[in-house]
């Protein structure tokens, strides 16, 4: 038997081990605009979905590589860790890293492939790609 509230008192554990920062915006018909100011793009018009801290890890067996004009373009797969009552986020969202523990993800951009469900979460899980043609359905 699992206590009551048993997910909301565990949750703050998993908080600590969120070592980005990120912002989540809609997907948009527009193109992204590189914001000096911001140090990242951003799609003019797409609502923003949630801002705050996030842990990112590469599901390496979902990592996969296509030949386009004959050079080898992988597409790795991401897990994103954010906050359990966070909007719901829908496919094709942007991702930007504000700050990330890695260099190389700060100013970095994901795309949101699908979201994870259930009775019982710590967190909510977004798998991510960082190829924005693999994001939609049978990709």
């Amino acid at each position: 038997m699992v206590p009551q509230h048993f997910e909301r008192d565990h949750a703050r554990v998993m908080v600590g081990s969120r070592t980005a920062l990120c912002v989540i915006h809609a997907p948009a018909a527009g193109k992204p605009t590189f914001r000096p100011e911001l140090g990242y793009s951003t799609v003019p018009g797409a609502p923003k979905l949630y801002e705050g801290t996030a842990r990112v890890q590469a599901i390496l067996g979902e990592a996969r590589s296509r030949i386009v004009g004959e050079q080898d373009q992988r597409t790795a797969v991401y897990q994103l860790a954010i906050d359990v009552d966070a909007a719901r986020i829908p496919a094709g969202s942007v991702v930007t890293f504000t700050q990330a523990a890695d260099p190389w993800f700060a100013g970095d951009q994901l795309f949101v492939r699908d979201g994870d469900l259930g009775s019982i979460r710590f967190e909510r899980h977004l798998a991510c790609v960082d190829d924005i043609t693999a994001t939609g359905e049978g990709s």
